[in-house]
């Protein structure tokens, strides 16, 4: 097995809303039930309001602007309502007490182990979801919004792609069966 990678990072010098933005735009690019949901829902209002505006004798470009304008509303609150939780989140994560200070991390075969002023938390390798290689970190996804980052520079000599190859091992052989030898 390679050797454990060992860094430290401060929580204050990460862009946690930069990041923060990439991973919720990521993950709603991959949720089309939630976005076909959304869609037919305010399409389905909006029909409605259109027959209904049919049968009051109203032109066609006001029934289309009745048919649209729920959509396009609802697509419009739920932008804003998604940036705005994304702000709040993001600033809600920064003054949590364990991201005061500096963290030191070892990554090795067995998992993750971050250690702060609070303690240490040990992470085994099935807790780690994903790996996304963002413009200057890599980011051990421990949900679509938790992440433990690996600043670029901050693993040198090894790169953010060197560093990638080398957790994606441990977490193949993590999930890899060990054999048990027969007692004799």
């Amino acid at each position: 097995m390679s050797d454990p990678i060992e860094y430290e990072f401060s929580h204050a010098d990460l862009p946690a809303v930069a990041i923060s933005k990439r991973l919720l735009s990521r993950w709603r690019r991959g949720n089309w039930v939630t976005r076909i949901g959304a869609l037919l829902g305010g399409s389905a209002v909006g029909g409605l309001i259109a027959v209904a505006s049919a049968m009051l004798n109203i032109p066609f470009w006001a029934a289309l602007l009745l048919a649209l304008g729920p959509t396009v509303l609802y697509a419009a609150a739920t932008q804003f309502y998604a940036s705005h939780t994304l702000r709040g989140l993001a600033a809600a994560q920064g003054t949590a007490p364990w991201r005061a200070g500096a963290t030191a991390v070892r990554i090795g075969p067995n998992g993750v182990a971050l250690t702060d002023g609070t303690g240490t938390l040990t992470l085994a390798w099935p807790m780690v979801t994903d790996i996304v290689l963002a413009e200057a970190h890599l980011l051990l996804m421990l949900s679509p919004l938790e992440y433990v980052p690996i600043p670029e520079g901050a693993i040198a000599p090894l790169t953010l792609e060197e560093a990638a190859a080398r957790i994606e091992e441990w977490l193949r052989a993590a999930a890899t069966p060990q054999e048990s030898v027969p007692e004799s």
